[in-house]
């Protein structure tokens, strides 16, 4: 079955440009991949390298792995649960939606300050994920 999400990293100066970085067995511990790598307090601003440093954290125990992990510019699957990481507005946002990527609620938004910040216990998809 899978446990499928995405991070979202939206592409400044490129209106509804997004990469999409999709893991198919790690949903559940995304957000805490995605506080792993801002944690580095590196390259914030800078969506290439920022997209590259999640990825590794998203995928670190899978290096060389033939499945399990991807990277597309338009959403396949794991749509019902993304984490999306705005450089421009260095803000997270964890949004929870339905199959086809339609939102549910409101997002949870932190800045990248405050993400970083939370206790490990507090980083996580919203309790309608489940």
């Amino acid at each position: 079955m899978g446990d499928r999400a995405n991070v979202v990293i939206p592409q400044e100066g490129h209106d509804g440009l997004n990469v999409y970085l999709y893991t198919h067995w790690g949903g559940s511990e995304l957000p805490a991949a995605v506080q792993k790598a801002l944690a580095r307090r590196v390259r914030w601003d800078d969506q290439q390298y920022l997209a590259r440093i999640i990825f590794e954290a998203m995928t670190e125990r899978l290096v060389g792995a033939e499945t399990g992990h991807g990277i597309t510019a338009c959403p396949w699957d794991g749509q019902g649960k993304l984490v999306v990481v705005d450089t421009a507005k260095q803000e997270v946002r964890l949004q929870l939606g339905d199959f086809k990527g339609l939102p549910r609620g409101e997002p949870q938004a932190y800045s990248f300050e405050a993400y970083v910040a939370l206790p490990p216990d507090e980083v996580g998809w919203p309790e309608e994920a489940d």
